[in-house]
């Protein structure tokens, strides 16, 4: 009877010791995880022809979602001249011209600073610009991700 008891604090304490190696293992690797995750992701950014700015989208599809976001310029245009117009935030924002509002497939990674990021289309997607008045990304990110935009920029 002894030995029953005895072995059954074995498993007892085998089982509780596994459980407390996962649990620490995973609140010290889970920022690196994170991190190795999104450099092996399929990732395509796009650029704001004319302008410092450009839309990442980092995911499974994002080269889907690269292509398409291309190829429905005109809409995400006009979509971003209401979200500026409906944020009536400042008086000298720039409306778009969406006769000529062109988007391309960037070959490299943008530096821009990062203006805001979220998930949209299935991807997670990060928008940046250099621009010292980036009132286009800040319509982006009213408009994406459902956030106001910024009191001043």
């Amino acid at each position: 009877m002894k030995w029953v008891k005895g072995k059954r604090l074995i498993i007892l304490l085998v089982f509780v010791s596994a459980i407390l190696s996962i649990w620490s293992a995973e609140f010290v690797f889970r920022n690196s995880l994170a991190q190795i995750v999104q450099v092996i992701a399929p990732r395509c950014s796009v650029g704001v022809a004319g302008l410092q700015a450009s839309l990442t989208f980092v995911g499974l599809t994002a080269s889907r979602v690269c292509d398409e976001t291309i190829q429905n310029a005109g809409a995400l245009c006009d979509e971003l001249n209401q979200a500026q117009a409906s944020q009536n935030r400042y008086s000298n924002a720039v409306t778009l011209d969406c006769s000529t509002f062109t988007l391309y497939r960037m070959s490299e990674t943008p530096m821009q600073p990062e203006v805001c990021e979220g998930d949209w289309q299935g991807v997670h997607t990060i928008i940046r610009d250099q621009s010292p008045l980036p009132f286009v990304s800040y319509a982006m990110c009213a408009h994406l991700f459902s956030v106001p935009m910024p009191a001043s920029p």
